[in-house]
């Protein structure tokens, strides 16, 4: 399987020790992108700085930092007091825990600055169709969650016809799809789509899209399953990040899940 075009993702609180192994793994494997998430407990902007000290060649991203706990400019600061690589940074914010019209609004009020201050591309995690024409119109992309590769394909168009109003427009689009391989990681990627279910606003999103959260994850107990899985997203977005789901969050986890990316047995 080609794994130039996908991502890899992990969470911000992932242990040092596990980051500095699969940094190198994941270059070697060919992958495109490694995606920290930035969760309360987990720094996704110091992960990204360990990596990029690691590696000279793999592209890394936050999927996404919350403009109401990190404002733009303590983001920027946070980028600068971290030298991180704005060549190979792909800075994802979001509106966190501000629903509705005043998340929208806050993002609209800080992307701008995010904008003027960083000169890498900055993405914004979406959910409804406000905040998606906010990202294709005012930033350089979206960053999507819990999308079956058919409504996947329906928030491409969305964002295209979205950025067509703007001239010259050419956002980006990276979707996260939650990965698990084997029996082990199972439960946790039920637990992960419940909880995920659960959210007021991932519940109204998946409800509008006609969807249960499980349904937008691919689950398999071999290779050939998680490729096949991903492969039904190819032509989606510019980049579709495996959002890996483990049992443990440990080395040997994450080594069969690359490696079964890997299996050239199953391919094609």
């Amino acid at each position: 399987m080609d794994l130039g075009q996908l991502g890899f993702g992990v969470t911000g609180h992932l242990d040092e020790e596990v980051v500095r192994w699969l940094v190198p793994a994941l270059e070697e494997a060919g992958f495109r992108t490694l995606w920290f998430n930035d969760i309360p407990g987990g720094d996704s902007l110091a992960r990204v700085k360990l990596a990029a000290g690691i590696t000279g060649r793999l592209r890394l991203g936050t999927g996404v930092i919350p403009l109401d706990r990190r404002p733009a400019s303590e983001i920027l600061a946070h980028v600068d007091a971290l030298e991180l690589p704005p060549d190979r940074l792909v800075l994802g914010v979001g509106s966190g825990g501000t629903k509705g019209r005043a998340g929208v609004a806050l993002v609209e009020r800080e992307l701008p600055a995010l904008k003027a201050g960083y000169a890498g591309p900055v993405i914004v995690g979406a959910l409804g169709p406000r905040m998606r024409r906010v990202g294709a119109q005012e930033g350089d992309g979206l960053l999507l969650n819990w999308l079956t590769p058919e409504t996947a394909r329906e928030a491409q168009e969305d964002m295209r016809r979205d950025a067509s109003a703007v001239p010259g427009a050419n956002p980006m689009l990276v979707t996260y799809v939650r990965v698990a391989l084997g029996e082990a990681a199972r439960p946790v990627l039920e637990a992960e789509a419940a909880r995920y279910g659960e959210i007021p606003g991932y519940k109204a999103n998946l409800a509008r899209l006609g969807i249960w959260a499980i349904d937008a994850a691919v689950y398999g107990t071999t290779p050939r399953a998680v490729q096949d899985g991903i492969a039904a997203y190819a032509g989606t977005a510019d980049e579709v990040v495996i959002r890996a789901i483990t049992a443990h969050e440990s080395i040997g986890d994450y080594r069969r899940l690359i490696e079964a990316f890997l299996d050239e047995h199953v391919a094609g």
